[in-house]
């Protein structure tokens, strides 16, 4: 699942920004179902893709199963800024 809007993650965090939500396949990077807060997507599909590759790439580094991981796109490139066990 991934949780994503416009502007400071911690809007998010707190539930104080407009959240898209997006169930995404952990195998294909592809959308399974969304439920948008706008008319338009805050990710696009390339960067969906790329955030399941990377979460799963931390998984089996980790070795700890599912991760929440918080992070960010800028410039272009994703930026990882923390992953810890789903509880």
């Amino acid at each position: 699942l991934v949780a994503a809007a416009h502007g400071p993650g911690e809007g998010i965090v707190q539930e104080r920004a407009d959240v898209d939500h997006v169930h995404v396949d952990p195998v294909t990077g592809k959308p399974l179902r969304a439920r948008l807060a706008g008319e338009a997507p805050v990710l696009a599909s390339d960067e969906l893709a790329e955030l399941a590759r990377v979460a799963a790439r931390v998984e089996a580094l980790l070795g700890e199963g599912p991760q929440d991981l918080e992070g960010c796109f800028a410039g272009g490139e994703l930026h990882l800024v923390q992953a810890r066990p789903l509880q």
